[in-house]
């Protein structure tokens, strides 16, 4: 059985490797998508200090168009006003000779996509248990996110809208937290005004996302439901071959009960799950907490606890051991060139600066634009942790 690897051992700060990106040192590229590359980097201090983190850098090729670029503040933005165990920290955002960047919490391990891949191919079902494992922190940060509010008081209404396996990651030490919130759709009062647009990946979209109706947060629900029912019976709800397929069965919401797969799935898990996947969003939770307050309900009658020793056991059992040069360049493969630059220091983030007002209909429907971006997002998920497998 794998163990689990720490924090890099202490180097000489004459021995440390790596590329300067104003204050962060990128030690090896992890993925590249449609809008930005993402780096393992560290930000070291004197007396042998050194923290790993992600830096995410905006494309050069994409910095000009307005719309990549205020995708990226955005997620900068309204991640700063996020607190939570949960839910990935973004902690610094800035520019270096003109570049935007976002400095984030590096979690060590892999994204629930990469462990629902492995287990397809190596016929094993995560079962009812780990899929609750999972719902409950995701539920607890869901409900968190959903409720927050700007410094003043108003609500943002905030939905994620991208909630994914892609998008879940699981540390090594069996801690599970929600990340990317690129996507996300901010709201402030009647007038709806929203940052963002309408996208996200069609097979974890409910029926009112893939129409382009307005949503709300039982959208996320939805979403989370469908990440349960494929933990629970290990196979893909709506992933198709072809994207009209996938936006076809969404749309229709024709979804076999889990007990059809799995025949002796406990039935109250299964309410709960095919109330998340209720195609009539008024049938689903109301919110996260009463989603919650019904998984613990029915863990608590099932007399299961729930540690993260089942996440560790699963991923001990179906991914490759941490790679222990994992915190290290990769041999041969070349990083950008060194940029120091005073503009490198973090720009200061004002929470109420996360509302953009536009005139925009944004959630009227998806435009061939939104399409292409949702695409290049579900390009960018597969790449940000394939470099896992290798």
């Amino acid at each position: 059985m794998a163990s689990v690897v720490g924090p890099p051992p202490y180097e000489p700060e004459a021995n440390r490797s790596g590329a300067r990106f104003g204050k962060y040192r990128l030690i090896r590229e992890l993925a590249v998508g449609g809008m930005a590359k993402i780096y393992l980097a560290a930000i070291d201090g004197p007396g042998g200090f050194s923290k790993m983190c992600v830096v995410k850098r905006i494309l050069p090729e994409h910095s000009q168009f307005a719309e990549f670029s205020r995708m990226f503040v955005t997620e900068a933005r309204v991640a700063a006003l996020l607190n939570h165990p949960h839910i990935v920290q973004v902690f610094d955002f800035g520019q270096v000779a003109s570049e935007y960047y976002i400095a984030m919490e590096w979690v060590d391990g892999a994204s629930l996509e990469v462990l629902m891949q492995r287990c397809i191919q190596q016929g094993v079902i995560p079962g009812v248990r780990f899929a609750m494992r999972v719902a409950i922190p995701l539920c607890e940060a869901l409900y968190y996110a959903h409720a927050a509010k700007l410094p003043e008081g108003p609500d943002l209404n905030l939905v994620h809208r991208d909630l994914t396996p892609g998008n879940v990651l699981l540390a090594h030490n069996g801690v599970v937290k929600l990340t990317d919130f690129g996507v996300v759709k901010v709201s402030l009062g009647a007038d709806q005004t929203s940052v963002g647009v309408v996208k996200g990946k069609f097979a974890y979209m409910s029926p009112e996302q893939v129409r382009g109706d307005p949503i709300d947060k039982r959208s996320d629900l939805y979403a989370l439901g469908i990440i349960m029912y494929e933990l629970a019976t290990g196979q893909w709800l709506f992933r198709r071959t072809q994207l009209t397929e996938v936006i076809t069965a969404v749309s229709l919401g024709k979804i076999p009960p889990p007990s059809s797969i799995v025949p002796d799935l406990p039935k109250e898990f299964e309410r709960i799950v095919m109330k998340a996947l209720s195609v009539n969003a008024a049938d689903r939770y109301a919110n996260a907490r009463e989603m919650l307050n019904d998984i613990e309900q029915f863990q608590a009658q099932s007399q299961w606890t729930s540690s993260s020793r089942e996440v560790v056991s699963l991923m001990q059992a179906v991914l490759p051991p941490p790679d222990p040069h994992r915190y290290e360049p990769l041999p041969g493969a070349p990083l950008p060139p060194d940029i120091n630059d005073d503009d490198g220091r973090g720009v200061p983030l004002e929470a109420d600066d996360v509302i953009e007002v536009s005139d925009d209909d944004d959630d009227a429907g998806l435009s061939m634009r939104d399409w292409a971006l949702v695409i290049i997002g579900v390009t960018a998920t597969a790449a940000l942790w394939a470099w896992l497998l290798t």
